[in-house]
């Protein structure tokens, strides 16, 4: 019974990080392509108002990525949580990191060898 739940558990993790990691690549390449976009029109040397259009497409499409970023982290720690509720935390599933809390907020850490 612990080997089946074993099991599925990492075949759940397996996937997991994947749709993570391909969330923040699509994140990464919508951001990089609004750059290109306004590099290039600036290059080009074209009215501002050119792609304005595409433009506002794309951060309406950011926002949705960043959007599903958070809730795919809300859905890693409710799948964190029914680790625990299987009896399996002391088995490690593969992830890289402890799993995010469901509400994580940032806080600034500093060198102290840096301040002088």
């Amino acid at each position: 019974m612990l080997k089946a739940r074993l099991n599925a558990a990492r075949s759940v993790a397996t996937a997991l990080l994947p749709a993570e990691a391909d969330l923040e690549a699509a994140i990464a390449s919508t951001a990089n392509l609004v750059g290109t976009i306004v590099g290039a029109r600036r290059e080009a040397g074209v009215a501002i108002s050119v792609a304005q259009d595409a433009l506002a497409e794309l951060g309406d499409t950011l926002q949705g990525l960043i959007r599903a970023r958070g809730t795919m982290a809300s859905a890693h720690a409710a799948l964190a949580g029914n680790r625990i509720e299987l009896g399996l935390r002391a088995h490690a599933m593969g992830d890289v990191s402890d799993c995010p809390p469901a509400s994580a907020s940032l806080s600034l850490v500093t060198d102290d060898r840096a301040v002088a």
